[in-house]
């Protein structure tokens, strides 16, 4: 498993970059597994479905794809 994090230190004038890219093997993306955050509207499900499907050699969204055990559990302070 690995988890890429970005530490953010709020200074002033201090801007984050747009995108960060990080190595990753052909073999490690063909086994991604995805978990979907809380509640995710079944557009946004699309949307990241549209974007591995594009992006990704082999995808599989029945296997790649899974809901958050947060599903129905977790409200937004929205």
């Amino acid at each position: 498993e690995i988890r890429y994090y970005l530490h953010v230190i709020n200074r002033p004038n201090s801007v984050l970059p747009e995108f960060i890219l990080a190595p990753i093997s052909s073999e490690s993306l063909a086994q991604i597994k995805i978990t979907l955050y809380p509640n995710c509207t079944k557009e946004d499900e699309l949307k990241v479905i549209e974007i591995c499907e594009k992006h990704l050699d082999i995808f599989n969204p029945e296997i790649q794809i899974r809901r958050s055990d947060l599903d129905g559990k977790y409200k937004s302070k929205n």
